[in-house]
């Protein structure tokens, strides 16, 4: 474990610089402009939704103005964190894959996701993709020991708490993930287990836990938006409006 500890460190160490350096000087004006935007108007005390147009979660804008206001409203600051995120991603296939595999694939499986990130990835600063993918990663690591028997209820609380926090960047891949973790935990059971009743009441004890950490973190923010914005501008923003224009925009 300290082995490995060490090498991700260098690893994330070693990542980042590489792509700081490697870091386009160019701003985004669509994706990064639209992301530096919000969180501005969210620093200046408004509501997504309720104050402007927004199609993905609130998570990102308020992140972003939680560190511009502690160091300053600047694009330095948003890319600064964009690269900790992309390094930590990088950082985290290395140590997930230490733990399963041999050092040379573990190496390997680092380094395309090194790649990925520096040629798919490196106009795209400031997206929620970049934080979700970080946090689908380490919430679907959480959840394979399903497949070796019995999980600790705090780990499966661990693991819907992270999807949760992955819905708060995007709404559509946070609850595609739930669905995806929960068909994952109920075929874990299905093929270890024997007999309807030992199923489901090992899944009740299994997928309860992960529900319930994805509640504590979806209901608090859900409450506070309901308690200081009418329900409808969500609505419009995440489905009336791109049912209409998104595909038509896109084409």
């Amino acid at each position: 474990m300290r082995r490995i500890l060490i090498k991700s460190l260098l690893a994330f160490l070693t990542c980042y610089l590489m792509l700081f350096f490697g870091m386009s000087l160019r701003p985004n004006v669509y994706d990064e402009g639209l992301v530096l935007t919000a969180a501005m108007r969210v620093e200046m005390g408004q509501i997504p939704h309720r104050d402007f147009y927004a199609i993905y979660g609130p998570a990102q804008f308020y992140v972003l103005a939680g560190l511009f206001k502690a160091f300053g409203t600047s694009i330095l600051v948003e890319r600064l964190f964009d690269l900790f995120i992309k390094a930590l991603l990088v950082t985290v296939v290395y140590a997930i894959a230490s733990f399963y595999c041999r050092a040379s694939i573990a190496v390997g499986a680092s380094a395309v996701t090194f790649f990925w990130v520096f040629g798919v990835m490196n106009e795209t600063c400031g997206a929620a993709i970049t934080p979700v993918s970080l946090l689908n990663l380490i919430g679907s690591a959480l959840i394979l020991s399903v497949f070796r028997g019995p999980v600790p209820s705090r780990r499966m609380l661990a693991a819907g708490a992270i999807a949760g926090t992955a819905t708060l960047f995007r709404y559509d891949t946070g609850i595609a993930l739930l669905a995806i973790q929960s068909c994952v935990i109920a075929i874990a059971i299905f093929v270890s287990l024997h007999g309807p009743t030992t199923r489901l009441r090992a899944f009740g004890s299994t997928f309860g836990p992960y529900l319930f950490g994805f509640a504590i973190m979806i209901l608090p923010p859900a409450i506070y938006y309901l308690s200081i914005a009418p329900v409808y501008p969500l609505i419009h923003d995440v489905f009336l409006y791109p049912i209409k224009y998104y595909h038509r925009s896109r084409n």
